[in-house]
Formats: structure tokens, C-alpha cells, sequence
């Protein structure tokens, strides 16, 4: 899409139209799962991290600014830190999970 398009686009979204966000997913939500994917190993939690992305922009598309680049580059951008939070979330938690199971072996 080009940047007419992109603030076409932004502006339907501030107005909450909400065929202006099927649009954008259907638009991007191929490359938004794809990088999705590259950060998140694990398919149904890269589906969830489109899916938030999708949500962040719904909730937030005053974010979007298409003087300073393209949507997709936005929601690209969105995709790739959700996962990067999912992932140490996670590695947070399997280390927590360790180190209780530790803990709980010497303890035994």
C-alpha cells in the first residue's frame, strides 16, 4: 500500500470503521503472522501475537502516524516486540518453573 492508502486507512480507523481493520488484516495479516512467527517458535502463540497486534492498533490507531512510515512497517513493528515480550515472558517463566523445581529437590 502506498502512504495514500495508509492514511486513508488511519483515518477510518480513528473513526472506529470497522471495515477498515478486516481490511487492514486482510492486507497484512499474512506478513504480520510471518514475522509473528520468526520471533515465536511456537505456531498458536505467533497467532496470538497477530491477533494482538491487530487489537493494539484497533485500540490504539492514533499510533499509527503514515507521515513516518507505512503501516505495515508499523504493524510489522508491533508484531516483532509482542513476541520478543511473549518470548522473555516465557523464558522468565520456565526459569522461574527451574528453579522452584530445584529448590523442591533439594528440599526432598
Amino acid at each position: 500500500m502506498d502512504r495514500t492508502v495508509d492514511a486513508e486507512i488511519a483515518e477510518r480507523l480513528l473513526e472506529r470503521d470497522e471495515e477498515a481493520l478486516r481490511q487492514v488484516m486482510a492486507t497484512h495479516g499474512p506478513i504480520v503472522l510471518a514475522m509473528a512467527r520468526k520471533v515465536v517458535s511456537e505456531p498458536s502463540l505467533a497467532e496470538e501475537v497477530a491477533q494482538d497486534t491487530f487489537v493494539a492498533l484497533w485500540r490504539r490507531p492514533g499510533a499509527y502516524d503514515p507521515l513516518r512510515g507505512s503501516l505495515q512497517g508499523f504493524l510489522l513493528g508491533i508484531a516483532r516486540n509482542k513476541g520478543i515480550g511473549l518470548v522473555r515472558r516465557e523464558e522468565a517463566l520456565r526459569r522461574t518453573r527451574d528453579s522452584l523445581l530445584a529448590e523442591a529437590a533439594v528440599a526432598s
